[in-house]
């Protein structure tokens, strides 16, 4: 094959690229230790018939910044999976508010944000609603967890038991829940030594 023809081809697969963007159902933001979930969440919306883009199934070897702006720039509702991950990083921040440019108070609900890990979003993502998946994480339920997803999208399954099954670590008891107005004490000191040795005691 010829280059000339390989830039064809090339050219060619990148204008089915950006048609297929432009009309896309969703995009996934994502922080980078969250990927695994943010796969699986690719995985639902697909067997419920809609499309999304991912940058790790959707971006390859292309430019990153060249094919995220594209991303941001298409139709698709953004999905952003909040964790102090994702709160932490600028560039997941930009994207999110991207979704609410010209649409502040979100009112066209462009944005659709799922807290996946205990955090408090601030500025202007702090008065908008997200779903909550940590207490049904906790519960160990894949398929109340995935019915909360699915509604949260606006979609729905005829069938949540033949849904993907989330990846190991998604349905986790252990996840601590923690009231959005507390913030975490640094250095706090559990009392458990202590209440050891008055048991001795008494």
């Amino acid at each position: 094959m010829g280059h000339e023809e390989q830039a064809d081809k090339s050219a060619d697969k990148s204008a089915d690229q950006a048609k297929s963007w432009r009309s896309a159902d969703f995009f996934i933001s994502r922080a980078g230790n969250d990927k695994e979930f943010a796969i699986w969440l690719a995985a639902l919306i697909k067997a419920c018939g809609k499309t999304c883009i991912l940058q790790d199934k959707d971006f390859g070897h292309q430019d990153f910044t060249d094919a995220m702006d594209r991303a941001l720039k298409s139709d698709a509702r953004m999905v952003a999976i909040y964790s102090p991950d994702y709160l932490a990083s600028d560039n997941c921040l930009k994207e999110a508010n991207t979704a609410l440019a010209g649409d502040p108070f979100n009112r066209r609900q462009k944005l659709i944000t799922l807290r996946l890990i205990p955090c408090t979003p601030e500025g202007m993502l702090a008065n908008i609603a997200f779903t909550d998946l940590i207490p049904d994480r906790r519960l160990g339920d894949a398929d109340a967890l995935i019915v909360k997803i699915l509604t949260a999208l606006g979609l729905d399954a005829t069938n949540y038991a033949a849904m993907p099954r989330p990846p190991a670590g998604i349905l986790n008891t252990q996840i601590q829940i923690m009231h959005s107005e507390f913030e975490a004490v640094l250095h706090f000191t559990g009392r458990q030594e202590d209440l050891e040795k008055l048991g001795n005691l008494l």
